[in-house]
């Protein structure tokens, strides 16, 4: 299969146990089809851990295929709260799991909007 550049994936306004087999199915495929996937939580206004379960699931699997994988959304939105309330990352922003940097938002999604 050919892989494409870049695909991206959005979370939607409130992803978590309800939408978390969407999610999941969506990341497998775009890691499958691509060396970089882009996940995208802009619209985040809820989210909870299920989603966040799924996401360092989906960190893993797309380490283990050599994919590039990154987070972007707003550093003061829903997203990076439920970072810093989880413990994901430090009050400062910091990565605080083995997932290391991929817990850091790139603000790329709120810039291109802007």
């Amino acid at each position: 299969m050919t892989q494409s550049l870049s695909l991206t994936v959005d979370l939607g306004t409130e992803p978590g146990i309800k939408t978390v087999t969407a999610l999941r199915d969506q990341l497998m495929t775009a890691i499958a089809q691509s060396a970089d996937v882009v996940i995208r939580g802009d619209q985040v206004t809820r989210i909870d851990i299920s989603a966040l379960q799924v996401l360092a699931a989906a960190h893993q699997s797309a380490t283990a295929a050599g994919c590039r994988i990154r987070l972007e959304a707003p550093l003061d939105g829903a997203l990076q709260l439920a970072l810093k309330r989880t413990g994901l990352v430090s009050a400062e922003g910091r990565p605080q799991t083995r997932e290391g940097d991929f817990w850091i938002l790139s603000t790329a999604a709120k810039d291109e909007a802007a």
